[in-house]
C-alpha cells in the first residue's frame, strides 16, 4: 500500500531524518575548502545531498531568495525554495509530481548522481507569478569521504 509519505509521480519522495541531515551539515561545514570554493562561483550554488535536499547554499543564492538565514533551507529541496508551483502543490515537494518529468535541474541532478557533469535549461513555473524563472542548471558530483552529493549552479 502506497501511503501519503512517500506518494511521487516521478523522483523518489524520501528524505534523510533530521538527524541523518544535521550530521550531513556538520561533514560539509568541516569542509572549509569546499565552503569557500562554493561561495565564490558567480550565481546560485547549492549542495545537495542523494535525496536533492540542500545541506550548504551560496550567500548569491540566498540574497536572490531574500533568505538572510541558510537555516531556514536546509533539507529542503531546489524548487521548494525558489517556490516552484509543481513543488509547493505536490504532496511531498519538489520532484515528485508528473510535471517533475520535465524539470531540468531534476534530470541535471540524476546524471550527477551517477558521476557526470551536466548542463540543462530549466524554467520554473513560479506560483502566483505571470512569468516562469528560466535557468542554466549545472550540476556536478561531489564526495565527501563515504558521502555522495551533487553540487548544482543556476544562473539566468
Amino acid at each position: 500500500m502506497l501511503s501519503l509519505f512517500n506518494k511521487t509521480d516521478f523522483a523518489p519522495a524520501e528524505r534523510v531524518s533530521w538527524e541523518v541531515l544535521s550530521q550531513q551539515l556538520e561533514s560539509v561545514r568541516g569542509y572549509s575548502a569546499l565552503q569557500v570554493a562554493l561561495a565564490r562561483f558567480e550565481g546560485a550554488v547549492m549542495l545537495l545531498n542523494d535525496h536533492r535536499q540542500i545541506v550548504f547554499i551560496n550567500d548569491t543564492c540566498l540574497q536572490t531568495l531574500g533568505i538572510t538565514d541558510p537555516a531556514l533551507v536546509y533539507g529542503c529541496r531546489p524548487g521548494e525554495v525558489f517556490g516552484c508551483a509543481h513543488a509547493i502543490t505536490a504532496i511531498n515537494g519538489c520532484g515528485t509530481s508528473d510535471d517533475c518529468r520535465n524539470c531540468g535541474v531534476v534530470h541535471a541532478f540524476f546524471a550527477s548522481q551517477g558521476g557526470e557533469t551536466m548542463q540543462k535549461e530549466c524554467s520554473i513555473l513560479i506560483l502566483d507569478s505571470a512569468e516562469p524563472l528560466n535557468l542554466t542548471v549545472r550540476t556536478v558530483p561531489y564526495n565527501i569521504g563515504e558521502s555522495h552529493y551533487v553540487i548544482v549552479s543556476m544562473a539566468q
